[in-house]
C-alpha cells in the first residue's frame, strides 16, 4: 500500500467503474504474472517503464518468462515531496 503500482491499480478500478475489487500487494512483476497463470488473479499490474531510471529489468526478465496479454497501459503522475526536520548544528 503507498507504492505508485498499488496507486496505479486504484486508478485503473476507479477509472473502469469497477465496483468491486481487491488489490493484492504480491511485490514483484514475477509474483504478478505467476499469480495470473495460476488464476489466482484476474488482472495484474506492475511497472514496466520509470521516467528517471528507464526500463524495470525486473519487469523485463518476468514478461521474458511468461505470456500473457496487455490489457492497457496504465500511466500515472509520479511526485515526490520529502520532508525532513531541521538540522542541528553539534558542538565539536
Amino acid at each position: 500500500m503507498g507504492s505508485f503500482s498499488y496507486q496505479a491499480a486504484e486508478d485503473y478500478c476507479k477509472k473502469s467503474k469497477m465496483e468491486k475489487y481487491k488489490i493484492k500487494q504480491l511485490g514483484s512483476a514475477e509474483n504478478v504474472l505467476t499469480s495470473l497463470d495460476d488464476k489466482k488473479i484476474d488482472l495484474g499490474i506492475f511497472p514496466v517503464v520509470n521516467s528517471t531510471g528507464g526500463a524495470v529489468i525486473e519487469s523485463i526478465y518476468a514478461m521474458s518468462r511468461h505470456i500473457f496479454k496487455i490489457k492497457e497501459v496504465v500511466e500515472i503522475p509520479v511526485v515526490h515531496c520529502l520532508l525532513t526536520n531541521r538540522i542541528q548544528k553539534r558542538k565539536v
